[in-house]
């Protein structure tokens, strides 16, 4: 008499067959999920690098930098070039960043990195901080948008910029995206010693 069901220890070998396999597709569907967030902050990058473009090819000078604690500078000067009028339109000149209505406050997904979103929403008085910076002085007419490094807590709606990024780590395995305007190509380099 032959015995047509399964045994304890075929289904307990089969689990851990399965078990396994499971266990080895995790890192494999991590790492599709970084290099996915990676290419969104590439883009974005892109996004930001051609309403730069756009708007120097208008101005022939990067936007003057903002006032602290004021919602202005390059990054409203840029929203029109990345059809967010309708933001633009709802935040009137000289208004102070917390005097933003809360709608107005959360930024375009073009002006946040998912990478860095994923390392936890930081916020300053209810504003989120700036994934992106300009580097560069303001009279220079081929600035470069690279990743915030991570110690950089300033509100987006501060426009922030700095003079370059030295030794921070940034958000992309310690490093960072870049592009220099009125070139296309998007670049990744660590931070200096």
């Amino acid at each position: 008499m032959t015995n047509k069901g399964v045994t304890i220890v075929e289904l307990v070998v089969v689990l851990g067959i399965i078990g396994v396999l499971v266990g080895m597709s995790f890192p494999a569907i991590n790492s599709i999920r970084e290099r996915s967030q990676e290419t969104v902050c590439q883009n974005n990058i892109r996004q930001i690098n051609l309403a730069c473009t756009m708007y120097l090819d208008g101005a022939k000078r990067l936007p003057p930098p903002s006032r602290v604690g004021f919602a202005e500078g390059w990054t409203f000067k840029l929203l029109s070039f990345m059809d967010q009028d309708n933001l633009v339109n709802s935040i009137p000149m000289d208004t102070l960043i917390v005097d933003v209505e809360e709608a107005a406050s959360k930024p375009p997904e073009t002006l946040r990195c998912p990478t860095r979103a994923m390392l936890g929403e930081e916020s300053i008085d209810g504003i989120p901080v700036a994934h992106y910076v300009i580097v560069g002085s303001n009279q220079d007419s081929d600035p470069e948008i690279w990743d915030a490094p991570l110690s950089l807590k300033a509100a987006w709606l501060n426009s922030p910029e700095l003079p370059n990024i030295g030794s921070e780590p940034g958000p992309h395995n310690k490093g960072y995206f870049w592009a220099r305007s009125r070139r296309s190509e998007v670049k990744f380099r660590l931070p200096t010693p």
